[in-house]
């Protein structure tokens, strides 16, 4: 058997069994009797141990005895502080604090001290969000958040147990569905025409509004569209790189925990099948088209497809603002940024666009995503050919002039 020199105190140690693993070794704490608490770890080279012995001593941290005498709440906008912030993304951050604050922090659940907190509890409270309406996506992550923080007290070895862990998800059946809206061929035409067909002091209104037009022809997500620059057209072979998005995070004074502001940030897309090439159809490169001579117009220059009037990129909010404005002016009602995803999607099956290529289009991991979350069908639809893309016209008028 193989091993080191000892090592300073906390360092861990490393050795090799006589089979030929790697094993090494770190004490974490001390139980009441006295005896050490040890964390081990194996690999089959020293190299792969060793980065799995400093990959934990990175991430661990004291057992946090004091929130056994916290409130579930007061606990948890800590956890999320102290083991979350900065160690994943920030919109995931974003989504995690949101959860807290939205179904944790005024909750009755939020008050019990977390070392009272039974199976039975946890389940009540899952129970309460399911009669309360709540999506099974949002009920997950409620549990998820839930979870991590448990696990979190069972790994530094403050908890035996997590009470979370088999806390019963309710059945899709049990549960509202969400309905999904999508923008009829009447209510498109109409949008079109409030596009083109707006005018104020001889210049056409809502500089950026073509890009709808773009995002019924391509089904870009929101954030994709607002991160694309220029240099990701290539009208020569008639298609669009999506590789960036446009993210907005919340800015977090961490001595505090409070709330200061956002920042916008160019990050990479939501998955890897999201870096993807996709054709455009005469219709979506007509409307880039018009995009670039109402800039002209307007002396705008700017590396961004949508871009503010001083060239920089515009935010999630000012554009659904635009939608909705658009669509006031249409005479329909505004079904959000999103809908346009959805409806191309549909529209695509309805033409006959294979899922398997659909599915490539959309950026999503699996059809599964796309035929359960993004085909609406019609009444009579049928998705039983082939179509190419350069055919699929979403707007059945004329392209913009």
């Amino acid at each position: 058997m193989s091993k080191d020199k000892k090592r300073p105190n906390g360092s861990g140690s490393i050795f090799q069994r006589a089979s030929g693993t790697w094993v090494a070794k770190i004490q974490i704490g001390t139980k009441p009797d006295g005896r050490p608490i040890i964390k081990s770890f194996t690999a089959q080279t020293k190299m792969a141990v060793t980065a799995k012995l400093q990959a934990f001593k990175a991430s661990f941290r004291p057992a946090q005895i004091d929130y056994l005498n916290m409130s579930v709440s007061d606990a948890l906008e800590d956890y999320l502080f102290t083991y979350k912030k900065g160690n994943i993304k920030d919109s995931s951050f974003d989504r995690l604090q949101s959860i807290w604050k939205c179904h944790i922090k005024a909750s009755n659940f939020g008050t019990f001290d977390v070392l009272n907190v039974k199976l039975h509890d946890v389940q009540v409270f899952i129970n309460e969000k399911r009669n309360a309406g709540y999506s099974l996506s949002t009920i997950k992550k409620i549990k998820e958040l839930l979870s991590q923080f448990y696990e979190q007290l069972v790994s530094e070895l403050a908890l035996q147990t997590n009470p979370v862990k088999n806390a019963k998800l309710p059945k899709v059946t049990t549960l509202p569905q969400k309905n999904i809206e999508i923008y009829t061929s009447q209510e498109i035409a109409a949008l079109k025409s409030a596009i083109t067909n707006s005018y104020r002091n001889d210049c056409k209104r809502y500089r950026i509004a073509p890009i709808f037009i773009f995002m019924l022809n391509t089904g870009l997500r929101v954030g994709e569209v607002l991160a694309l620059t220029w240099n990701d057209i290539d009208l020569g072979n008639k298609t669009v790189s999506v590789n960036k998005s446009l993210s907005v995070f919340k800015i977090w004074d961490t001595d505090n925990n409070t709330y200061i502001g956002r920042k916008a940030e160019i990050t990479l897309p939501k998955t890897v099948t999201s870096i993807r090439t996709i054709p455009l159809n005469d219709e979506a490169i007509a409307a880039l088209d018009e995009i670039k001579r109402r800039y002209i117009t307007e002396s705008i220059s700017s590396p961004y497809v949508v871009s503010t009037k001083t060239g920089n990129p515009v935010s999630e909010r000012n554009i659904a603002k635009t939608l909705d404005r658009v669509a006031k002016v249409a005479g329909i009602e505004s079904k959000g940024l999103h809908a346009l995803r959805h409806t191309f999607a549909s529209v695509a099956a309805e033409k006959n666009m294979p899922t398997e290529f659909l599915a490539k289009i959309m950026g999503h991991t699996s059809t599964i995503v796309t035929q359960k979350h993004y085909i609406h069908l019609t009444a009579g639809a049928q998705v039983n050919g082939a179509n190419i893309m350069y055919n699929l016209y979403i707007c059945f008028q004329p392209p913009l002039a």
